[in-house]
């Protein structure tokens, strides 16, 4: 059997049923909207839970304090299985407006391990920079005569030189390289924040005599045991914890198993349905299927007919469900979901990619050819005597 016959039988056959054709293709379309939106969120979810969360540089981090006289502790520490490196841990300055432009104190901090915020004017602190930081977008001041709450922009400052002076009378000149997003629950958006090495030099000339011991930042290997870290800090003379960056993904954990469910339903009733509306459609065709059969067409060869021709429809819906799909989500479905989840590591947008969509083409074609070879191995038992019977 030639390849044009082939050809020639699916154009007769989807011809003569437009009907069916066009309902099996709404179907699918609609159903490959609905997979492919879904398992667009469920990826990004997942991905921002994983990577921007439980794997966030403040969160394989454990802070260790240590006493100023415990000489050997740096060594020790560094050392135990599971840390990948050791620094020292620079306190807050605080830091008063030089030049009135803040009523209020500002807490000079620093980025923990190299993490870089999300900047929303300016540029990020490069290494290079000398006396330069990051200003929230927004900082809430006060105003001391109401003590009313007061919104500074500070995107206004970026590029300019503040002026600021710590407790010890210690003057500042501070570049605003840039101003970071607020909503970033990794930041104190009553700091302003420049790099590791810069607050340590500070520190030097802002030094509290009183202090009695050294804050270390131990950075840890991905899945890292904390608690027998802490547990064995404790034996070199050092009091560990956690850093304080916190997210709850209760309410995304609960999304996620939800959005799989979803997920899971509309496959169960992708498969349903295509099994219903093909093994329906099968069975008011044995006359036509008999008729293969009585020519000497093989069980191959009616199953390369019917697979194809359902390939073919499912093709058209295809490509119709990812062009509505983009559609959808960028005038639906993304400001949707901009609006329930607003800034912050976590961001849940439905962007179909390449990968996903013909992973997704893949268990559709899949599902097809499981139902189209059940329902070949149903025209077996067509009797050919059907060919004899009056209409």
């Amino acid at each position: 059997m030639t390849i044009v016959n082939f050809l020639m039988l699916i154009k007769a056959s989807v011809t003569q049923q437009k009907a069916r054709s066009i309902v099996f293709v709404i179907f699918n379309a609609i159903c490959v909207i609905c997979i492919l939106l879904t398992s667009s969120v469920v990826i990004r979810l997942w991905t921002d839970m994983d990577q921007k969360v439980n794997n966030h540089p403040y969160n394989k981090e454990l802070m260790v304090d240590v006493d100023i006289n415990n000489k050997g502790a740096k060594d020790k520490l560094a050392a135990m299985d599971g840390v990948e490196g050791i620094s020292i841990s620079p306190y807050d300055i605080v830091l008063t407006s030089a030049d009135k432009t803040f009523n209020s104190t500002v807490n000079l901090s620093y980025l923990h391990m190299d993490y870089e915020p999300v900047v929303t004017k300016g540029s990020q602190l490069k290494s290079t920079d000398k006396d330069t930081v990051l200003m929230p977008e927004i900082y809430h001041d006060k105003d001391l005569q109401t003590q009313m709450r007061i919104d500074v922009d500070c995107k206004k400052f970026v590029g300019k030189e503040l002026n600021f002076v710590d407790e010890n009378g210690n003057q500042y000149k501070l570049k605003v390289a840039g101003t970071y997003d607020v909503t970033d629950p990794a930041l104190d958006t009553q700091c302003i924040y420049t790099s590791c090495d810069q607050l340590l030099k500070y520190s030097e000339k802002s030094a509290d005599d009183e202090n009695e011991s050294i804050t270390y930042s131990l950075a840890l290997a991905k899945g890292t045991n904390k608690q027998q870290l802490i547990d064995e800090c404790e034996k070199y003379g050092g009091v560990a914890y956690e850093n304080s960056f916190r997210i709850d993904l209760s309410t995304f954990n609960l999304s996620l198993i939800i959005m799989v469910i979803v997920l899971a339903v509309f496959l169960v009733m992708t498969v349903m349905g295509t099994s219903i509306f093909i093994s329906g459609c099968i069975k008011n065709r044995t006359n036509e299927l008999a008729l293969y059969r009585a020519l000497g067409y093989k069980t191959g060869h009616i199953f390369v007919i019917i697979f194809l021709e359902y390939l073919l429809l499912l093709l058209i819906a295809y490509i119709i469900a990812l062009a509505l799909s983009a559609v959808c989500a960028q005038l639906i479905l993304n400001p949707i979901l901009a609006s329930m989840v607003k800034g912050g590591l976590i961001t849940l947008t439905a962007e179909v990619s390449p990968v996903s969509a013909l992973i997704v083409l893949g268990v559709f074609v899949a599902v097809l050819a499981a139902i189209c070879l059940r329902m070949t191995n149903f025209t077996q038992k067509i009797q050919l005597a059907v060919l004899l019977k009056e209409k």
